[in-house]
């Protein structure tokens, strides 16, 4: 990860917030009767967000290697929550925070290690 410009993190991070936001449409759907206009639109959202995200994702593939990048794919844990706080006002508790600390500590324990 030290040959990483500014530009291939920034590709990263916009990845996964596409791949979170797919989780945000894959809620939003759920909260429509099913084959509702609203369902059927945002479950294309699901399907775009998931095809472009497969597209960044083999665009990162290029320059990094898969364990890495599946590695640093844990970011998307706290994208997702902040997320849904966000928009569906959930509650983040104390054990969401220590359990998302404990990820990414994991995360930098291991990229630290190459």
């Amino acid at each position: 990860m030290k040959n990483l410009s500014i530009g291939r993190v920034c590709l990263l991070l916009f990845a996964f917030a596409v791949y979170s936001s797919s989780i945000l449409f894959s809620k939003m759907a759920s909260l429509h009767e099913v084959m509702s206009f609203g369902y059927i639109l945002f479950f294309a959202g699901v399907v775009l967000a998931l095809g472009v995200y497969a597209v960044l994702w083999q665009r990162i593939l290029s320059f990094m290697q898969l364990n890495t990048a599946f590695l640093c794919k844990s970011v998307t844990i706290v994208m997702v929550m902040l997320l849904s706080y966000l928009f569906f006002a959930e509650q983040i508790s104390v054990y969401n925070v220590c359990g998302a600390l404990c990820i990414m500590l994991g995360l930098f324990v291991l990229a630290w290690r190459k």
